[in-house]
């Protein structure tokens, strides 16, 4: 299904069509899975969730309010789907480390996006990411698309509706910043 014909499905859901929706999560249902895998690709051997279940989660959570989000576009809908797998990913790590504290030292190269995280690396990163976002909330969307989404910057401009070469300055700095944010955390 091309891009336009995902828009309009958007737009027919967002209008109360709910056979829409029912179109649409084939459609990008392999994109989706996509994020979900690089999701829980980083996350620590034990983990539980296997992907379609992250999905399903993120897609509950979305749909579990009083009103229907209002999505412009396929690489809106899958930012807004990689904040969901985010929260689910967070609360599931908060879960685990509720009995036992976080262990702080370990220290998270977000260059490295492949690389396997622990409980308390993913709650180091989201307690950075929303410090960031009080100071620079585009900065933190962008490392969230890209670090959670798995988005290109190409596909992270469109989704910002900024240019690539203000997602990449905000990529670096964000990266540099919340390198040194981390690495002060005690």
């Amino acid at each position: 299904m091309n891009t336009a014909q995902v828009t309009g499905l958007l737009n027919q859901w967002a209008a109360g069509d709910a056979n829409a929706l029912e179109k649409l999560l084939p459609a990008v249902y392999a994109e989706l899975h996509r994020v979900a895998r690089r999701s829980l690709r980083r996350e620590r051997d034990a983990h539980t969730l296997q992907p379609t279940a992250l999905i399903n989660e993120a897609i509950e959570r979305l749909l579990g309010g009083a009103r229907v989000p209002h999505w412009e576009s396929r690489t809106q809908l899958v930012g807004i789907m990689a904040r969901a797998m985010r929260e689910v990913l967070v609360d599931s790590a908060r879960h685990a480390q509720a009995a036992k504290r976080p262990n702080r030292a370990d220290r998270v190269d977000l260059e490295a996006v492949d690389l396997a995280i622990d409980d308390g690396q993913i709650l180091l990163i989201d307690d950075s990411l929303r410090h960031l976002a009080r100071i620079h909330s585009r900065q933190a969307r962008v490392v969230e698309l890209k670090y959670f989404g798995g988005l290109t910057l190409e596909e992270i401009a469109s989704t910002l509706a900024a240019s690539e070469a203000t997602v990449t300055r905000d990529w670096r700095i964000a990266r540099a910043w919340l390198k040194r944010h981390m690495e002060s955390v005690p």
